[in-house]
């Protein structure tokens, strides 16, 4: 008996010994991955590393990344068979130690699924050492843009993806009409308000951009459950405009949403020879005359708001109406704008910019 005891006090002392060994092999691991990391960063330089394909299936998706599966299905026949320039990814790690993936995400949906002729061993990743996750987003558009040419609706996805916006809606999946819609009202709201890190030309910036800016009014109108024939184009710039108004004023929201659940319910009341502003947006988009191009859709947008203010005015949702008007674009957001920034709450007068 005394044997046994001590073959397994034995046993004991060398698995402890093993425990030690293995954890002070994992510390010296991460001290030289840090060394590395260091040295990477002081030099300006991305790290090389390598990495089974289990463990690169097993970092994040950068925050953005689309929709891998709708992305494979269009590139399968360049990744389903696999070539030795795809055994090279990059991946983003962040001062506090998070990994992410910058590229390669189609080509690990196509291995994690059994869907290439085989699968990489091991895999050279390029390790770029950035700030935070912010740093990230910008390091995945950097790769994202030079591999690949996305569609509106594809920044579309990613964008709400960012910002956390839900983008099950078929509205926006497949409308991208929203991103002109959102860059035509960033454009009005750009003339009043000083708006940071916007290009000369409106239509140079970022479908990000335009998504962070008009967050909470995509949330509301997402809400609203839009659809393409109801709202595409002046009507998607309309609601944007007016919504970002009077929330700024802090009045009359609901009657701006409310204004534009009737229209996608197409609620709009005619009796005789009147009728209401619901209906007078109706009349507006079914309009056939008037050209088309830029100067047609901000006539459009002007006569649509016009029915909003009028709607969200006193006695605004009753069908006395018989003729439409427009609003003056060139000041629809200054009136407000003054307002608040006599009362402190605005950002310091900036002067319009003419058309």
């Amino acid at each position: 008996m005394r044997k046994k005891s001590k073959v397994s006090n034995t046993e004991k002392r060398v698995a402890k010994s093993r425990a030690v060994a293995a954890k002070t092999a994992v510390a010296v691991h991460a001290i030289l991955r840090k060394k590395v990391a260091g040295s990477a960063k002081k030099a300006g330089k991305p790290a090389t590393r390598k990495m089974s394909l289990e463990q690169w299936l097993a970092v994040p998706n950068a925050p953005v990344q689309r929709n891998t599966p709708e992305h494979w299905n269009e590139a399968k026949s360049r990744l389903a068979i696999l070539r030795e320039a795809h055994r090279t990814v990059n991946m983003g790690v962040t001062e506090d130690g998070k990994e992410f993936k910058l590229d390669g995400h189609t080509r690990s949906y196509g291995w994690a699924n059994g869907l290439t002729n085989e699968v990489p061993d091991t895999l050279t990743v390029v390790v770029t050492y950035v700030k935070d996750v912010e740093a990230i987003v910008e390091e995945y558009h950097t790769y994202d843009a030079a591999g690949q040419v996305k569609d509106a609706a594809d920044q579309l996805f990613s964008a709400f993806k960012q910002f956390n916006i839900d983008h099950s809606s078929s509205f926006f999946a497949r409308c991208s009409g929203i991103v002109s819609a959102m860059k035509e009202a960033l454009w009005e709201v750009s003339r009043v308000y000083k708006i940071s890190g916007l290009p000369s030309n409106i239509r140079r910036v970022s479908v990000a951009t335009c998504v962070q800016f008009f967050q909470e009014q995509l949330r509301a109108l997402n809400a609203i459950g839009p659809t393409k024939s109801r709202f595409s184009g002046p009507p998607t710039s309309a609601f944007l405009l007016a919504h970002f108004k009077y929330s700024k004023l802090g009045k009359h929201v609901e009657d701006v949403e409310e204004f534009f659940k009737r229209h996608q319910a197409d609620a709009g009341i005619k009796n005789a020879k009147v009728h209401d502003a619901v209906y007078e947006m109706s009349k507006i988009m079914t309009k056939k005359n008037g050209g088309g191009g830029a100067v047609h859709r901000l006539k459009r947008l002007a006569q649509i708001l016009a029915c909003v203010e009028r709607f969200v005015g006193p006695g605004g949702r009753t069908a006395n109406w018989q003729n439409g008007s427009s609003v003056n674009m060139d000041d629809y957001l200054i009136k407000e704008h003054a307002i608040l920034t006599k009362n402190g709450k605005g950002a310091k007068q900036k002067k319009a910019i003419t058309r």
